[in-house]
């Protein structure tokens, strides 16, 4: 759908790594922009003559072309990965957003879709996911590199979309919408088994490869291929071959019902394996279809993960299928189904490697079946039968997934879709159960992919602690700050403390706040690396303020915590009508209050050596000075003898210190 834009753009973005493209048009913009050779000269020079700019757009490596796509994935995933791990790291960048320039990462319809880019779009995979663990930090603009699509890159940058595609002065948004209705043939709610619906391939003239056989899904895939599409040969492909547990069964299963089975060991991310695999399928038999169902996880927060584990990943999945379509080109048409997942599609909070993986897979189907060739990728949501890649996730986990809008699907109902899709005109399509109610965010708004499926909805105050903990009723951050200025002073803390828990509840999968205790470490109560990622954004779209990765670590039980967002939140006191009494200390000290949370707020969007640091500390030394020549000496020198007491001389270097440096 075409992306929003905005008539009063923003300042011109600055640029890194800039390509070919992004510099012509740096050098045909009107307004200044800043071209920069790496993030490091990007924070030199904003230390020496800030303001950094509120966007900053670089480029990817260009891989279009490449003869060797698992290469070119790699080179476009680690560069990508660092430039996140620098970004988040710095916190100058903090205010600002990076977006990811990319070439023809994403089709955006039937004309364009032969030039896709499966390397570049698995960056648009890993950045998802960077985006879902850290909201407003990274943004996706592909790009064709034409003139008038870049000249639009102003307007687009200021129009909000989290992901935009610019094509022949076009620029165009991403949206999920519902397929059309395939089940109604209007003949038989039987599957086509005859080889006439959009995909062939599976029928009994011919062999169907199943790869990542050893795997729960592929297994069931493989019984349905046989007793549904009535296909007569198989071969059930992994590592261990007939020696995966369970394979003898099932072959002699499959072989009861007619089909002629060949259980063979082969590490298909091996391409000379592969082709050896391929090369003694009986010409009789010819292979016909694919189904690749085969890959690994190894999650982990973005900031956590390396190029290896990248690797890792993208090996059993990405190379793997690289090999499968290079390797079927060649002779009669061979299908091509791809188990892919939503992680590709929406990002998966701690499984930005996994999504990079899956969405390669998506734009590689999308390539193939532009150039002729059938394919078919599936973004898979949640299977509710458990799998070798989901059998690991607790109870903590799939109410994650479930609070994120995605329910598990039956066998048999995952098998009904995947009947329908097969008869689908699209070269992608998402079998998935979604809760439109959970896709909705903390805040009441939908992300940007879902607003074709879903509605945003005016929040409404949350619930306290004791009562049922709501993921459909949120609260907003004008909301919280407007109940908290119209309480006493002495119960705002209360009030927070509450939000606090109630979030922590909603994570956790509790009913009510009640069984956690606020001053146990949320480490403690059951919190983990990615349930930490979810509290900081859910309490962050809550407050309406900007939270560090390391929260829960900084403030590691609900009471500390909540005196944190109170001092970045406490409300402006009402000010002083004429006639009134003179400021009380406590009015005095609730001034304050509110000034240190936007004390902190000021200087993190400043970004260090910023102008305002020498007009703040002179203030903060002259009222230090003021304080000085007010109090007594005796007590100045003598103090309370608390052990906890900063002495005026201490607070004065302290303050000097954390704004000198900051």
């Amino acid at each position: 759908m075409p992306a929003g834009t905005h008539a009063d753009t923003a300042p011109a973005p600055a640029l890194v790594d800039a390509d070919t493209a992004l510099s012509d048009w740096a050098a045909r913009h009107t307004g200044p922009v800043t071209r920069h050779d790496s993030l490091d000269a990007l924070r030199a020079e904003v230390a020496a003559a800030p303001p950094l700019p509120p966007t900053v757009l670089v480029a990817l490596p260009a891989t279009d072309g490449a003869r060797d796509l698992a290469d070119a994935v790699r080179r476009t995933t680690h560069r990508a990965l660092e430039l996140v791990g620098a970004w988040l790291r710095e916190e100058t960048f903090a205010p600002a957003r990076l977006v990811f320039a990319t070439r023809h990462a994403v089709p955006t319809g039937t004309g364009d879709a032969a030039a896709t880019d499966p390397a570049q779009a698995a960056v648009w995979g890993l950045i998802r996911a960077a985006k879902a663990e850290n909201p407003g930090r990274f943004g996706l603009l592909d790009h064709d590199g034409a003139a008038a699509s870049l000249d639009l890159l102003p307007a687009v940058l200021a129009g909000g979309e989290a992901e935009t595609a610019l094509r022949d002065g076009s620029a165009l948004a991403p949206r999920l919408t519902r397929a059309q209705d395939l089940t109604d043939t209007g003949v038989t709610d039987t599957p086509d088994v005859t080889g006439t619906g959009s995909l062939t391939g599976f029928d009994p003239s011919g062999t169907v490869l199943v790869t990542g056989a050893s795997g729960v899904l592929a297994r069931q895939v493989a019984r349905h291929l046989v007793t549904t599409h009535a296909v007569d040969s198989l071969i059930l492909a992994s590592r261990r071959g007939p020696d995966a547990e369970g394979m003898d069964a099932l072959s002699e299963e499959l072989r009861g019902h007619g089909a002629r089975v060949t259980a063979a060991a082969c590490d298909v991310a091996d391409r000379d394996a592969l082709a050896a695999l391929l090369a003694h399928i009986p010409a009789d038999r010819p292979l016909t279809a694919v189904v690749h169902t085969a890959g690994v996880l190894d999650d982990g927060v973005v900031e956590a993960l390396t190029p290896e584990r990248v690797d890792t990943v993208l090996r059993a999945k990405a190379d793997a299928a690289a090999h499968l379509d290079a390797l079927t080109r060649d002779t009669h048409p061979v299908t091509l189904v791809l188990f892919s997942s939503l992680a590709g599609t929406f990002g998966g909070v701690g499984q930005g490697n996994y999504s990079a993986a899956n969405a390669f897979l998506d734009a590689l189907a999308a390539r193939r079946g532009a150039e002729g060739h059938p394919a078919l990728s599936l973004a898979w949501g949640l299977w509710a039968e458990r799998s070798g890649m989901t059998g690991k996730l607790g109870e903590a986990d799939l109410r994650r997934v479930r609070r994120g809008g995605v329910q598990p699907m039956d066998t048999p109902e995952a098998l009904a879709l995947f009947d329908t899709a097969l008869r689908a005109p699209d070269v992608f399509l998402a079998p998935a159960a979604l809760d439109p109610a959970a896709l909705r965010a903390s805040d009441g708004s939908v992300p940007h992919l879902l607003r074709d499926l879903v509605r945003a909805r005016t929040p409404r105050p949350a619930r306290a602690s004791g009562q049922a903990a709501d993921t459909t009723a949120p609260e907003t951050a004008d909301g919280l700050k407007e109940r908290l200025a119209a309480l006493p002073a002495h119960e705002r803390h209360g009030a927070l403390l509450q939000a606090v828990l109630a979030q922590a509840a909603l994570v956790l999968g509790y009913d009510t706040a009640d069984p956690i205790d606020p001053e146990r470490g949320f480490l403690q109560v059951g919190f983990d690396s990615l349930t930490a990622v979810e509290l900081r954004n859910r309490l962050g779209a809550v407050t309406g303020v900007r939270l560090p990765a390391t929260l829960l670590f900084d403030y590691p039980t609900p009471a500390g915590l909540a005196d944190h967002l109170l001092t970045r939140m406490a409300p402006a006191p009402a000010p002083a009508t004429a006639g009134t009494a003179p400021a009380s200390g406590d009015l005095v000290l609730a001034q304050l209050d509110h000034m240190e949370g936007e004390f902190q707020q000021v200087l993190a969007d400043a970004g260090p050596y910023d102008e305002l640091h020498d007009g703040l500390r002179s203030r903060l030394q002259r009222l230090l000075a003021q304080l000085d020549a007010a109090a007594p000496a005796v007590h100045q020198a003598a103090g309370t003898g608390h052990p906890d007491e900063v002495s005026d001389d201490e607070l004065r270097r302290f303050l000097e210190t954390e704004l000198g440096g900051a």
